[in-house]
């Protein structure tokens, strides 16, 4: 279904796997000093990945989005309240 949207909207396929968007982000969390918990759940979008740490438990995950396309990471939001 992304695949369709996207060349529907002629956005190019990602140039970045999922593995790596994950150990960009872990390597950006560990640099703002936040904490990394395993198991970690990957969402992917049109234009980004959606890393969601501490995915088995419901408070203290963090969300990074990672571009696709420069593996920049956008943002990191949480840890979230229980």
């Amino acid at each position: 279904m992304i695949a369709a949207l996207r060349a529907l909207l002629r956005i190019p396929a990602a140039r970045l796997s999922p593995e790596h968007a994950v150990q960009l982000a872990k390597s950006e969390v560990e640099r703002q000093g936040k904490p990394w918990r395993e198991p970690v759940k990957v969402a992917h979008r049109l234009r980004e990945y959606v890393i969601w740490t501490h995915a088995d438990q419901i408070g203290g995950n963090l969300n990074v989005f990672v571009d696709i396309h420069t593996g920049e990471v956008k943002s990191v939001r949480g840890p979230n309240p229980r």
